[in-house]
């Protein structure tokens, strides 16, 4: 990736998108990473804030992995609520930025309003959706999960 850089380290406090909490449940591309940040987040490391639409997209793409007997998947949602992320619910102000940053960046509102409450919060976003952070690596907010160093 182009002009990716590394971070040093792991801010305090950060935005996570469901392309990061999704590896915590499934095998992908940068898993170890993502488990990173879960354990950093555990041991009380760092913060990790979202908007409540990240528990949608996560119970929805665990659901379409192959194979998942429900069971499991009913397990993966408790896991990913007793974690107790602080998930905030969406505000006419935070869809209205999640709007204009769409445009702005060429992206969706589903993904841009992580990027606004990053905004609204005065914090960094963690993706690992590198389609994403290309669109949006020079709004000033985004990291891309696999240039972190913990």
């Amino acid at each position: 990736m182009e002009g990716t850089t590394r971070v040093t380290s792991l801010p305090a406090e950060v935005v996570i998108d469901a392309s990061c909490a999704i590896k915590w449940f499934t095998e992908e591309t940068d898993t170890a990473l993502a488990l990173r940040l879960r354990d950093a987040y555990q041991q009380s490391k760092v913060e990790l804030y979202a908007p409540d639409l990240m528990a949608y997209e996560v119970a929805n793409a665990l659901r379409f992995k192959p194979r998942t007997p429900p069971k499991l998947l009913e397990e993966w949602i408790v896991d990913l609520f007793e974690m107790q992320i602080v998930l905030l619910p969406p505000t006419e102000d935070l869809l209205r930025q999640a709007a204009v940053l769409s445009q702005k960046w060429e992206t969706s509102v589903y993904d841009a309003v992580y990027l606004a409450l990053a905004e609204s919060l005065g914090l960094q976003l963690v993706t690992a959706d590198a389609r994403f952070f290309d669109k949006v690596r020079h709004s000033g907010r985004a990291l891309l999960l696999n240039t972190l160093e913990s």
